[in-house]
């Protein structure tokens, strides 16, 4: 049995009707219909069919799991068969597999060469080292000692050239005439102020009933569920929150503190993304 025919019937014993289930799961009509005809492929949303059929399943008195675990075999996508394997051709008997006697002296011509070749290089290489090896010093004669003239007359010595004189610095210390002075650190323009973190996002949900919840913060997924009905849910961001709820009916929040805008009419799906720059525009308005 199908999972449409499943909740239908579940529906039927029940002794309901569908704009009773719509009212009780505040689903959309033509969504409940497309349900009980096995026509997924008219409900919206896509990743809330799940909790669609939780709801519809909990109206009519049928266990949400056994709904979903029957749904989910028949969306599944068969494998793909594996891929038969080619096998190679049989070899010839009559072809003959000898290799010819040519390409056995090539093969042993070449060897011959590339060995003499090599002794021919290492040989060479030898000769260049004992070519380049220098020679040895030639001995030198012990040096002779030629003795000094005599001093005819006093040695006057040079002037000493005067040290350049200090001169201060600001601070109180010495230095040199030559020396350059270490610039000074630059001042801070007029006007600039420094640069002020991002203001943070604190978005507060409240599930008035069931409702399934996709939310993200600062691109990281936070939620990915089923809500109850009464149940809150904090979010925390510096630059983006994004929400995708599958009843907007069925969701109140508030932004910083601050009650924010209804996001639409029962069984809308709706999704927005709030960022620090234009969460104001999602703000209630004062009530005067």
């Amino acid at each position: 049995m199908s999972v449409g025919e499943r909740l239908r019937r579940a529906r039927l014993d029940a002794g309901k009707t569908l704009d009773q289930v719509a009212t009780e799961t505040k689903i959309q009509l033509w969504i409940l219909e497309a349900i009980e005809r096995d026509d997924f492929s008219r409900v919206p949303g896509g990743v809330f069919i799940r909790g669609y059929l939780a709801a519809f399943a909990r109206a009519v008195g049928v266990d949400p799991f056994e709904v979903w675990t029957a749904y989910a075999p028949e969306t599944a996508q068969p494998s793909p068969a594996p891929p038969v394997p080619v096998s190679s051709p049989p070899p010839d008997p009559n072809e003959s597999s000898s290799t010819p006697l040519w390409q056995y002296v090539v093969i042993v011509t070449m060897v011959l060469a590339a060995i003499v070749l090599w002794r021919n290089m290492t040989r060479g290489t030898a000769e260049v080292a004992v070519l380049r090896t220098p020679p040895p010093p030639p001995v030198s004669a012990p040096p002779t000692t030629v003795p000094a003239p005599a001093a005819s007359a006093a040695v006057i010595p040079a002037p000493t050239p005067a040290a350049a004189p200090t001169q201060p610095t600001e601070s109180g210390a010495t230095a040199t005439s030559g020396a350059t002075p270490a610039p000074a650190p630059p001042e801070p323009r007029e006007g600039e102020t420094a640069a002020t973190p991002p203001v943070p996002l604190v978005v507060q949900l409240h599930a008035n009933a069931e409702v399934w919840i996709e939310a993200s913060a600062d691109g990281e997924r936070k939620a990915y569920r089923l809500l109850m009905a009464g149940e809150d849910l904090r979010l925390d961001a510096q630059t983006e929150i994004k929400l995708l709820v599958g009843d907007a009916s069925a969701v109140s929040y508030t932004i910083n503190g601050m009650p924010a805008r209804s996001l639409g009419g029962a069984g809308v799906v709706r999704e927005i993304s709030i960022s620090p720059a234009d969460y104001a525009s999602l703000l209630a308005p004062p009530h005067t």
